[in-house]
């Protein structure tokens, strides 16, 4: 009975081990470029933006709703020392992007996120993703 014991809590042991390690691969928060599109978050998203670490990288922002408003995006770049740098691009009309283009030192972290905007105000941001180039 405990050899039985013993044995049902190492393979508990072992799933748990294989199911937290699956967790935090699909989940860690950390992406790496050209993932895919990420989109607004509003229930029926109007704005998306992605960005490829090909080189050059390539960094784009499109409104996907007629709605009035427009997507803007923004993508931030790790630079050498302290800080970061920003650049903003903005897709207004259905359909309608804009891009970047720009050669980014290969493993720099980037970051990237998109939001609605009414020229006034801005909402419906999605998560920030982050990355590397």
């Amino acid at each position: 009975m405990k050899a039985t014991v013993t044995a049902r809590m190492a393979a508990a042991a072992a799933a748990m081990v294989v199911a937290v390690t699956a967790s935090v691969m699909a989940g860690s928060g950390t992406a790496y470029a050209g993932s895919g599109w990420i989109y607004t978050s509003d229930a029926d998203p109007g704005g998306k933006t992605r960005f490829l670490g090909r080189t050059p990288e390539h960094f784009s922002v499109c409104d996907i709703e007629e709605d009035g408003w427009a997507a803007v995006a923004w993508l931030w770049v790790d630079k050498p020392g302290p800080g970061w740098v920003g650049k903003r691009l903005r897709a207004g009309g259905n359909g309608n992007c804009e891009g970047y283009t720009r050669n980014i030192t290969e493993g720099r972290r980037v970051t990237l996120h998109v939001c609605l905007s009414n020229g006034e105000e801005e909402k419906f941001c999605s998560e920030t993703w982050r990355g590397r180039a």
